[in-house]
């Protein structure tokens, strides 16, 4: 007998966002800061060197200037990578990863067919596709949540974590679609070979 396992998808989501927003502008203040001591870093070693009196035809005095221009700034970089550090393991620390798996293709056509689509559902569906002929193959509204806890494993969700969810006012859009998409991922895709 052939035997498999049903495929997973997963998807993190920041469950903080105060979080996701601390480690952002800690990563662009690192990038920021990296790029300007990068490019400016010839003139501040002439800068240096200047302040010092150490003249250009001094090769081991500007090696001095420049390994000190340079220290500096490795602790400045080392400094804001801490930083960004940290705020990357709070930031994991606050998320969760939902992972989805296949509920298989019977359970996924009952799934259908206890959602069939509306009138309006067959409309947006032939007004996105530009084809009078198409249809909707299921009630969004009612497939996205059902869909969600079928196929939910880790964690494993309940009809209230559903609520919130879907209806609760935590969870935007673009986070409620990332867990619909990844669910039906699960359903969908195929070896990636």
């Amino acid at each position: 007998m052939i035997t498999k396992t049903a495929r997973t998808t997963s998807v993190t989501i920041p469950m903080d966002s105060a979080h996701e927003t601390t480690f952002l502008e800690a990563r662009q203040a690192l990038d920021s800061v990296a790029e300007h001591l990068l490019a400016t870093y010839p003139a501040r070693v002439d800068q240096a060197a200047a302040r010092a009196g150490v003249m250009r035809d001094d090769p081991e005095g500007r090696a001095r200037i420049a390994a000190t221009v340079l220290a500096e700034d490795e602790k400045t970089i080392g400094d804001l990578q801490d930083t960004a550090e940290k705020a990357l393991e709070r930031l994991n620390e606050s998320s969760q990863t939902f992972v989805f798996r296949s509920i298989g293709r019977t359970t996924m056509r009952k799934l259908y067919a206890a959602h069939p689509p509306t009138d309006e559902d067959h409309a947006n569906v032939r007004a996105t596709l530009e084809d009078e002929k198409a249809k909707a193959p299921y009630h969004e509204e009612t497939f996205a949540p059902a869909l969600v806890k079928a196929a939910s494993v880790d964690p494993v969700l309940s009809d209230d974590d559903i609520h919130e969810i879907f209806e609760g006012d935590t969870w935007n859009n673009t986070e409620v679609t990332l867990l619909y998409m990844t669910a039906m991922t699960a359903q969908t895709s195929g070896p990636r070979l």
